[in-house]
């Protein structure tokens, strides 16, 4: 029952997960649209969005960490943050086209996230066993 719970968990936090992802880039096009105002100071970092909470503070790090598929998350979650902050910087200095490499560049990693996520998901379903083990670093 335990491991039901813990992969259940595990399937919900990356569906929510990549709803942030989500609402994290639309926010980013909106400003690039000019339809918001978000200065580039203002995004999270790639440690304090939810999902850098969970991955380095709270129930990622101590159930999920042992997963095949954990340690891929990391890279290009950092990429994510990194690009879309570079956007925002490049639209405010008045350099569109530097904006939207860094916006391509965002969604590469953003696509890298997602998959790695779904991928950590199905491996939780897949090995059970191993969620939430004593060992968990």
């Amino acid at each position: 029952m335990e491991e039901t719970i813990s992969s259940t968990s595990l399937r919900t936090f990356v569906e929510l997960a990549k709803f942030d992802h989500l609402v994290f880039k639309f926010s980013i096009y909106k400003a690039f649209l000019g339809l918001a105002e978000l200065p580039s100071d203002a995004l999270s970092d790639h440690r304090s969005c939810r999902l850098g909470q969970w991955y380095y503070n709270g129930e990622g790090v101590s159930c999920f960490s042992n997963l095949p598929g954990y340690r891929e998350i990391e890279a290009p979650h950092q990429d994510v943050h990194k690009y879309g902050k570079q956007a925002l910087i490049h639209l405010e200095s008045g350099d569109k086209q530097a904006s939207i490499n860094n916006i391509s560049l965002m969604e590469e990693a953003s696509l890298q996230v997602i998959s790695n996520l779904e991928g950590l998901a199905q491996s939780g379903e897949s090995n059970a066993h191993i969620l939430c083990a004593d060992d968990a670093q």
